[in-house]
């Protein structure tokens, strides 16, 4: 029978390798992930469009409903449509 607390990791220890490890793949994900600017630069023209038009849609939403929440969109819908 093992004794208690034979074989386990320190809690220290633990902590440490757990920071290393979030922090090792942080910067993976850093060197790895291209901005936005390279990853639409990389997209075909027919892509390219369709994400100027989302973002056209995009900027035409803001205009109209701003940054609310589901609920006073809704409201705001339900009044116009009165």
């Amino acid at each position: 029978m093992a004794k208690p607390g034979v074989g386990r990791l320190p809690p220290g220890k633990a902590l440490g390798l757990l920071t290393f490890g979030t922090g090792l793949g942080w910067i993976v994900m850093k060197i790895v992930t291209p901005s936005e600017e390279k990853l639409y630069s990389r997209l075909s023209p027919d892509l390219k469009l369709k994400v100027d038009q989302r973002r056209a849609e995009s900027k035409e939403w803001d205009k109209t409903y701003g940054n609310t929440t589901v609920i006073e969109q809704y409201e705001k819908s339900v009044k116009r449509d009165k």
